[in-house]
């Protein structure tokens, strides 16, 4: 009995843990509650050699919401401390346009010690273009601040790959998909990869992220492949393109002011 009640304490302790039921023994029915910790037990193996397989391949976070994984600053401290290598793709990666200065400090920084940056997000919606966002826009939750945040993140990823090409050439580049559909937004900061799968009924800061570390780890290579083979898919900004996405001038008034 002792033995049964000390094995229930046990593994309801992780169970708990693990999101389960809590156990509520009793001495009325002990052969339920023995199969119960049997087959929790058995659970919790599976958990475990799940939990094992995925680390073994480079999962060390996952978070239900993409907007919870991470606060801004640790966000910032990935970009901050990116010596090698930096990959940013998806609709739009708006995130690094709410805090401008701070993007361009690290970016500038990076690129002085040798850290090269490649950025890929969809091209903008133009008359007769085969832009992805068009379809991205009749989803579900996603329509209106889609293409202008889209918009906006490119004008600001463009600039910035002017002002990082006055001292250092090609180390900060953009590129753009058109007319094809990119499953997963990944963001690279050297050794640590965040993966978003994207859901068709979801926004991007609904879906699920997952954390993966360590280069030579084989979720790495599959997410890193996949963003390399879109890559080589993407092309630059036209020039028509770029005309499109410059802010309209700000009219000056007759009497000299300006708006």
């Amino acid at each position: 009995m002792g033995i049964v009640f000390l094995s229930t304490a046990l593994l309801t302790l992780l169970w708990d843990m693990m999101g389960g039921e809590p156990l509520t023994p009793g001495t009325s029915d002990i052969a339920r509650d023995v199969a119960l910790i049997q087959q929790r037990a058995t659970e919790l193996s599976q958990l475990l050699s799940t939990a094992e397989t995925l680390r073994a391949a480079g999962l060390v976070r996952a978070s239900e919401r993409n907007a919870s994984h991470g606060t801004p600053r640790e966000w910032q401290n990935l970009l901050a401390g990116a010596s090698q290598e930096v990959v940013l793709s998806g609709v739009a990666q708006h995130n690094w346009v709410r805090d401008r200065e701070s993007f361009l400090s690290s970016v500038l920084a990076g690129a002085a010690q040798g850290c090269r940056y490649r950025v890929m997000l969809y091209a903008p919606v133009t008359h007769g273009s085969e832009s992805m966002l068009e379809l991205v826009e009749s989803e579900p939750n996603k329509g209106g601040s889609t293409s202008a945040h889209n918009r906006e993140s490119l004008w600001f990823f463009h600039n910035v790959a002017k002002k990082i090409s006055e001292d250092h050439g090609d180390a900060f580049q953009v590129r753009v998909l058109e007319g094809v559909i990119q499953y997963v937004m990944v963001s690279r900061f050297d050794q640590t990869l965040i993966a978003t799968p994207y859901l068709y009924h979801a926004p991007a800061e609904s879906c699920p992220a997952l954390e993966i570390k360590g280069a030579n780890r084989s979720l790495f290579r599959v997410y890193m492949s996949e963003f390399n083979t879109l890559w080589n898919e993407a092309r630059n900004l036209t020039d028509v393109e770029i005309e499109f996405l410059s802010p309209p001038p700000r009219n000056s008034p007759r009497n000299g002011t300006r708006t």
